[in-house]
């Protein structure tokens, strides 16, 4: 079981609901080494997904979003940053396109396409001080893409590679 998030759903400036959400994947990846920066290969993944809930008006007819979904992906990356940590200089490019079948749902079998882009780059602007640069980008096709899905901004952290964080505004 994965980690539980909180998120809210406001209308102007009023909070009118408050989602948990928790994703599990597991997986098994088949990568190859072009060299000391590059790889290429597939994920095998089983996803579990919980969206509930947890101060919702009643007006609204929203239900759990408890999904299953097999995926496939095909990924990209090359890393050529002098430091892991603090680079300076150089680039990284992260590139997944990615087939999720539905497992569980009113109609199993299900599927949609995702595909992801992330570069970032690292420019020196003097001996101790560097700019870093970042280009996200996704595309969803499917006739009906489920909400858990769906890309996300917000937070400060990278949970996964369909939610961009962003400081300042919330998860989700």
């Amino acid at each position: 079981r994965g980690k539980d998030y909180y998120f809210d759903y406001y209308n102007s400036e009023k909070r009118i609901a408050r989602y948990r959400f928790n994703n599990f994947t597991s997986g098994l990846s088949f990568l190859t080494s072009m060299s000391n920066c590059a790889a290429t290969g597939f994920q095998v993944q089983f996803q579990q997904t919980e969206l509930s809930p947890n101060i919702i008006p009643q007006a609204w007819s929203e239900e759990d979003v408890d999904k299953s979904y097999f995926n496939i992906a095909f990924l990209v990356e090359v890393d050529s940053y002098d430091n892991a940590y603090f680079a300076t200089k150089g680039a990284d490019l992260y590139f997944e396109a990615k087939r999720l079948d539905v497992l569980t749902d009113s109609k199993p079998g299900d599927s949609f396409y995702r595909i992801f882009l992330n570069y970032s780059t690292a420019t020196p602007l003097s001996k101790k001080v560097a700019m870093q640069t970042s280009f996200l980008t996704g595309y969803t096709d499917g006739t009906d893409c489920p909400r858990d899905q769906m890309f996300h901004l917000g937070g400060y952290h990278n949970y996964d590679n369909y939610m961009f964080s962003f400081i300042g505004l919330d998860f989700m």
